[in-house]
């Protein structure tokens, strides 16, 4: 959200005199009354209407509506499981493949030196089972079963992400809300000075100069009113849209004093104890290097047991008793691969692709503890800013206070007093980016701690 800080210049009053006429008519109008969520037409404002349905009133509220409504979350839910398939069939493909063929066909021949013509019907069970193969099926086996450990992982991690997608929006839009009512709180200020410009001008006390500055910095005000309000709708609208339900009713800040540790070793540990995200390219890199052995399993030797039980009934077509033959056969068979170049590029291949995810398992640890390290320090220095704002805030109000009694008592300019106020909503906007901001950087550092459920993101 981008809300300008107004500022309050001195304008010659050469340069304002062209709007004097429509100054007068302005002031002596009736002053619109400005709300969260309204809009400008002209001169005057028309307040949006109100959802009254009924709100979550609770962050964690809005971060499990999300994690139920997201279709991004259920696509990794279903991509997951299909790992876990993908997993089971490679464990399966160790055990003996069994199948069994059924046949019908006729038969011609001679016998005693005449044709005859027989059908036949031949059932065979056969079975085959691969007792070696270079520990190509044992190494699939482990392969699938990590991709499957890494894709269960990359769920969770996935329905972090979009706890801190809902917790962007919550925080945005509290913010715009709180720009609007300080803006709206300075307005009434402006309001209140230009009244006293006016009856001052209006006993020769003031020029015509002091009413037009009051007047442009209310239309300064009432132009950042409106960009607020559209951001807080666009804010609103993205809320819902992950939550699938209307927004919450959102006035505070969650709760976020207990929520990371005041030492920085101690937040590492926690953020890096199990980390999530570190686990899934663990598992990933795991995998890829598996795959690398059952790629070099394919050039080995290859150890099958075989077996087969076979029965044929040979039926005369002019007699009424078939010739019943039944054998069976047990077996070792080898296989050996004598020429398989594009199997040693492939094994090539496999090692690089398993390197390369070992590379960045180890970058995204580095990553993390350094995102967590940097975010801590902010986080600490936007803790003492709080303290600072809070201070500056009050010497300013009473600093505004103070011009506004000098004013009237002839010792300041209107334009000393508009400075004074638009210090104190410069301070106040600074303050309210800095709560916001050490809640949002709150929430960062935490999305690593796997020891707090994603749900209670929300305080």
């Amino acid at each position: 959200m981008s809300v300008r800080l107004f500022f309050f210049s001195v304008l010659l009053p050469s340069v304002l005199w062209p709007a004097v006429v429509w100054a007068d008519d302005a002031i002596n109008s009736a002053e619109p009354a400005l709300k969260i969520g309204s809009t400008f037409e002209g001169s005057s404002v028309k307040p949006q209407a109100t959802n009254t349905l009924d709100r979550t009133p609770a962050l964690r509220g809005a971060i499990i509506d999300t994690l139920s409504n997201s279709n991004s979350l259920k696509s990794a839910a279903v991509q997951a499981k299909a790992a876990q398939y993908d997993s089971q069939a490679a464990l399966r493909d160790l055990l003996p493949s069994i199948n069994l063929s059924l046949e019908k066909g006729y038969r011609k021949g001679l016998s005693s030196g005449f044709p005859v013509l027989s059908n036949v019907d031949t059932a065979s069970l056969n079975a085959t089972w691969t007792v070696f193969a270079g520990g190509s099926k044992i190494a699939n086996a482990i392969a699938a079963d990590l991709n499957a450990k890494s894709s269960r992982l990359n769920y969770l991690v996935q329905e972090r992400n979009e706890a801190l997608k809902v917790a962007s929006a919550y925080l945005q839009i509290l913010a715009d809300r709180k720009f609007v009512v300080v803006l709206l709180e300075s307005r009434s200020h402006l309001l209140r000075i230009r009244r006293n410009s006016q009856l001052e001008f209006n006993a020769g006390l003031a020029s015509q100069t002091d009413v037009l500055l009051v007047t442009s910095q209310i239309s300064d005000v009432d132009l950042q009113i409106i960009d607020a309000n559209k951001d807080l709708q666009t804010q609103t609208l993205a809320l819902s849209a992950l939550t699938g339900k209307a927004a919450p009713d959102i006035t505070h800040l969650p709760a976020i004093e207990n929520l990371i540790p005041n030492d920085l070793p101690a937040t590492l540990r926690r953020a890096m104890n199990g980390n999530l995200t570190v686990a899934v390219t663990e598992y990933a890199a795991q995998s890829l290097s598996a795959q690398a052995d059952a790629s070099r399993g394919k050039l080995s030797p290859i150890v099958s047991i075989i077996g087969q039980a076979q029965t044929d009934l040979d039926n005369l077509v002019d007699s009424s008793k078939p010739a019943v033959n039944q054998n069976w056969y047990i077996g070792v068979k080898l296989d050996v691969p004598l020429t398989n170049f594009a199997a040693y590029s492939q094994l090539d291949a496999a090692r690089a692709r398993a390197s390369a995810a070992r590379y960045h398992m180890l970058d995204s640890k580095t990553q993390i503890e350094k995102e967590v390290a940097t975010n801590w320090h902010e986080l600490m220095s936007m803790r003492q800013k709080s303290v600072v704002f809070d201070q500056k805030i009050a010497a300013n109000r009473i600093v505004t206070s103070g011009v506004a009694k000098e004013v009237k008592a002839g010792l300041r300019s209107v334009s000393d007093l508009l400075r004074a106020e638009s210090n104190l909503a410069s301070t106040e906007f600074e303050q309210i980016r800095n709560e916001v901001n050490r809640a949002a950087l709150a929430y960062r550092i935490a999305v690593h701690f796997t020891d707090l459920p994603t749900e209670m993101l929300g305080g």
